[in-house]
């Protein structure tokens, strides 16, 4: 387990440091502080690493059911990351495109990299002993509801820790949203293609980190 964690760090590590490099001189030198908020994004991506390494360590039943829920519903803050190429233009003069640009796909790196760790060790840990088409529907289910809360967190404006605060409320918003948007275009694309997306990063990346 623990050579696993040091491969996941020693490739998300570099990246990490040098998006919060790239932000903080955006901030000395141009005096710009559009992107910021990209730092908290990135804190709760690493959440799911977090999670399911307490996970594995965790030996009570329950605790362990718990520490799963959490691991699923920060999940989604990983790849969401990869969304942030929305903001684009939206801050700071052109020149900076190209820069900009840059930061936000090292930012989307570690998403990619701690949602497809995170998701590993949770599949490994859970389906160890089981046959392989578990762990298989297991990565189609998460991958589906995980691009169904990235569509909530994009386009409603929900967060991971409302299902907590506002159980109802957010359990209503979620009903409502699959009503009411089930057919449009922008719903379908995220959900389909963001479900896509997680399963082809995992089986990519899979190779990366298995058995580690």
């Amino acid at each position: 387990m623990k050579n696993a964690y040091r491969t996941y760090f020693s490739l998300a590590l570099p990246w990490i440091v040098l998006a919060l490099v790239m932000n903080i001189s955006r901030i000395l030198f141009v005096k710009e502080y559009g992107y910021l908020y990209m730092n908290w994004n990135l804190f709760l991506a690493l959440v799911p690493v977090f999670f399911v390494y307490l996970y594995e360590k965790e030996h009570v039943p329950f605790l362990r059911f718990i520490t799963f829920i959490l691991w699923f519903l920060f999940f989604p803050n990983a790849v969401y990351l990869v969304t942030d190429f929305i903001h684009l233009r939206a801050s700071g003069p052109d020149w900076m495109l190209w820069y900009d640009g840059m930061m936000l796909f090292l930012y989307a790196s570690v998403g990619v990299l701690s949602s497809s760790f995170s998701l590993m060790r949770m599949k490994e840990s859970i389906f160890h002993s089981f046959h392989k088409i578990n762990r298989g529907v297991f990565l189609f289910i998460i991958s589906i509801l995980s691009s169904f809360g990235i569509y909530l967190g994009r386009y409603i404006r929900m967060n991971s820790w409302d299902i907590v605060l506002h159980p109802i409320y957010t359990i209503q918003q979620a009903m409502n949203t699959v009503g009411d948007k089930y057919a449009h275009p922008i719903f379908l694309m995220t959900v389909v293609f963001f479900t896509m997306f997680i399963i082809v990063m995992e089986l990519s990346f899979e190779k990366i980190f298995y058995k580690k």
